[in-house]
């Protein structure tokens, strides 16, 4: 994924997000794939997303790294059935709904952003209740 497009996917989230930040894009992490029935570990990128408030069983401060490569895959199935999110992305101008279904789908559902479509929405940071 092109730097300039993950950097827009970030921003979308730390500004519309209630509940995560992205504290990170370039961060290198080893990732496990399986080619030709062999599995094989290579060092890619990966998007940093924390918990800023608390919500459900995730505490403030909790984190989760999102390979590039499952950024991508997520990417190239979405686009390939929906040519106006394909437009967007590559205008970098994507839409709350846009930047949800990608990370829903690099997570296999695992977080559901529930991104803010308020223009004026300012994120709320909030510690852990003691």
């Amino acid at each position: 994924m092109r730097t300039e497009l993950l950097e827009a996917v970030a921003q979308l989230i730390t500004i519309r997000s209630f509940w995560l930040r992205v504290s990170g894009i370039q961060h290198n992490q080893h990732y496990y794939v399986s080619i030709g029935g062999k599995v094989s570990q290579k060092v890619c990128r990966c998007m940093t997303l924390e918990v800023t408030h608390c919500r459900g069983h995730f505490v403030v401060g909790h984190q989760w790294q999102i390979p590039e490569p499952e950024l991508d895959k997520a990417y190239s199935e979405i686009r390939a059935s929906d040519a106006d999110f394909g437009r967007r992305m590559r205008e970098l101008r994507p839409s709350p709904k846009d930047v949800e279904m990608l990370i829903s789908h690099a997570t296999h559902g695992t977080i559901v952003l529930e991104l803010s479509d308020d223009d004026d929405f300012v994120p709320t940071i909030c510690k852990n209740k003691e």
